[in-house]
């Protein structure tokens, strides 16, 4: 898991907490957002980066912490 995150974010920590319950199995790699990181995610999937967290798993662009949160209850299902 790639998350990208800011200082004092409370989505990012919320993200962070959801990750190490859920995903247990997973190593989350974070890094923080930067311009040029904000630049690469844009690129490589085609979305606007306009808030932090930004998560990718699997190479699979998820989003924020919302979205973050519906891929969890499609795998607890």
């Amino acid at each position: 898991i790639e998350m990208y995150t800011k200082p004092d974010c409370v989505y990012c920590i919320k993200a962070k907490w959801h990750i190490k319950t859920f995903l247990k199995e997973w190593e989350c790699k974070e890094e923080l957002l930067t311009d040029e990181n904000k630049k690469y995610i844009e690129d490589l999937y085609g979305v606007t980066v306009k808030t932090v967290p930004q998560i990718i798993i699997g190479g699979v662009y998820i989003g924020g912490f919302k979205e973050l949160c519906k891929y969890i209850d499609t795998l607890c299902v």
